[in-house]
């Protein structure tokens, strides 16, 4: 009854109460999961996005049965909940979630990325046979079965880019780059991995590499549908770097600066548009 009533008000609390419960993670997951069903068979987009933040932080503790693995528990639960949660929209603005209140990221947006890290599992176990970058097995493994199999593709990505990340931080650089290169030609459209991706593409300054990074964030930016999550603020941050950087090879700048910091283009110094202008030599007056 109290979660009900905490799904109702949209009460930003609930997640800690939930965390400091003394209780077994099943039952509370089984509370958690019938309001849940409550709140999206009635629609309620933004207190099923309270009830599912609180729920999210337990998702590594769902119930197994048999010899069933944590990733198997975890895609099943994906299967069962994830087509009606992403069927419930966006939170309004009448009456959003606590996250949408204080424009963090919705639940409903984040739960892909908490299913994909539990899913996943060690980083440096599955980094061998998350995608092939070559040989034989390029194109091929986990990710590919996941996406073959129906697995969200947000989940799919979230966990690629979570191999990605590892790789960089064990210092595979020359790993992560290739991971990275396959991931975006298999269809991997994570924020936080497309404004890398792009990132490396713009490095060479380059006409050409700088218009190949604004396509690579585009094409990104087309599955964004409303998300979010952070990283798509980053990947915005990151296109529009490399706008400047394009722009600034194909326009002059002066030296006058526009009240945001800005340097104003110089002009073009042309029969139609001089710069300056002088009366001719033998002007009547």
């Amino acid at each position: 009854e109290q979660v009900r009533e905490c799904a109702t008000l949209r009460c930003e609390h609930l997640t800690g109460r939930v965390s400091e419960a003394q209780a077994p993670a099943r039952v509370l997951l089984a509370e958690l999961h019938e309001v849940l069903d409550e709140r999206i068979s009635v629609s309620d987009t933004a207190g099923a996005a309270t009830v599912l933040a609180a729920l999210l932080p337990l998702l590594d503790q769902l119930e197994r049965s048999g010899s069933q693995t944590r990733r198997t528990a975890t895609l099943q639960w994906q299967k069962r909940w994830g087509p009606r949660l992403s069927a419930l929209g966006r939170c309004g603005e009448d009456a959003p979630c606590p996250a949408c209140r204080t424009q963090e990221t919705c639940a409903l947006d984040a739960w892909p990325e908490v299913v994909g890290a539990v899913a996943l599992g060690d980083s440096e176990v599955a980094a061998g046979t998350l995608l092939g970058v070559s040989g034989a097995k390029k194109g091929k493994g986990t990710y590919a079965t996941w996406r073959a199999s129906g697995v969200d593709a947000r989940v799919a990505d979230a966990a690629l880019w979570r191999v990605v990340e590892h790789q960089k931080r064990a210092g595979h650089e020359d790993r992560a780059v290739a991971l990275e290169r396959q991931a975006w030609a298999s269809g991997c459209r994570h924020p936080d991995l497309t404004s890398d991706y792009a990132g490396r593409i713009a490095a060479a300054g380059k006409k050409q590499d700088l218009e190949r990074a604004l396509r690579v964030c585009d094409d990104a930016f087309a599955t964004r549908a409303g998300s979010t999550l952070e990283g798509w603020t980053r990947l915005l941050s990151r296109r529009q770097h490399v706008a400047g950087r394009l722009q600034r090879l194909s326009v002059r700048a002066s030296e006058a600066f526009d009240e945001d910091g800005n340097a104003v283009p110089a002009r073009a110094h042309t029969a139609q548009n001089p710069r300056r202008t002088r009366v001719p030599r033998f002007a009547r007056p």
